[in-house]
């Protein structure tokens, strides 16, 4: 069974976070996103992860406390964090550690029930984010209602051109961004370029992922996207957030 739909048949067992942890009421990532782009720079959301199954491992001695305030003070705007257990060695505790931060924080984890939303609206999370190449339409329809309901956002995900179509059937939700990840999650192998380029009349917010650092970012349409999300290269100290800052002014 591939990786990824393993982790989805493994979320019967996954530990929830029933008690509210929240110190704080959900900022939104749209607002972070589009206050950037009104300034004719990128947005930047920065990344804590452990460990992943491509291969990558968390080297840099930080733990997401510290990782969280030296981002912050290098100029980010929101806060990605995985919260997977067995492949990534996330948690929802590591939200918990930071969620009085004054910056929006996306849980980004392998969700598929209403359970885990609130899971994450619990610990402290203002947007979750949404695989729509793993995840039916109505699956998706049900979450991005809960997570609005909540007052949280949804970063709905895609890497497969034919998941658009599922994403355009969520997307006059307010609160739903979309993400284009350049990894295929089937196979973990990343793209040369970049296949999917948003519409410039585009009405909501669009996020490149994945595989973003110094010796791609001349080859990436950056400029087209309003923000990126960018793990391994900030936490391996290659780019910081002011690098990217003005790429598309």
């Amino acid at each position: 069974m591939k990786t990824v739909e393993k982790i989805y048949g493994e979320n019967k067992n996954r530990v929830l976070q029933k008690e509210d942890r929240r110190s704080r009421k959900p900022i939104s990532l749209t607002h972070a996103i589009r206050k950037r782009s009104e300034q004719g720079e990128l947005a930047v959301i920065s990344e804590f992860k452990r460990r992943s199954p491509s291969g990558f491992i968390n080297n840099s001695g930080l733990e997401v406390e510290d990782y969280v305030k030296k981002v912050i003070s290098l100029g980010t705007d929101a806060i990605s964090i995985l919260t997977e257990p067995d492949y990534f060695g996330g948690s929802y505790e590591d939200i918990i550690r930071v969620n009085a931060i004054p910056v929006p924080i996306l849980m980004k984890d392998f969700v598929s029930t209403e359970d885990m939303v609130q899971s994450g609206y619990n610990s402290g999370a203002d947007a979750v984010l949404l695989i729509a190449d793993f995840l039916p339409v109505d699956t998706l329809t049900k979450l991005t209602g809960a997570i609005s309901g909540l007052g949280m956002e949804s970063l709905v995900e895609f890497h497969s051109i034919s998941s658009l179509d599922k994403i355009d059937r969520v997307i006059n939700d307010k609160s739903v961004l979309i993400g284009y990840n350049r990894r295929d999650l089937n196979s973990l192998k990343m793209e040369k370029g970049c296949k999917y380029i948003p519409d410039a009349a585009r009405t909501y917010p669009c996020i490149l992922e994945s595989g973003i650092g110094p010796e791609t970012m001349r080859d990436l349409p950056l400029g087209s996207f309003d923000g990126v999300l960018i793990g391994e290269s900030i936490l391996n100290g290659l780019i910081t957030p002011k690098s990217l800052r003005k790429v598309n002014a």
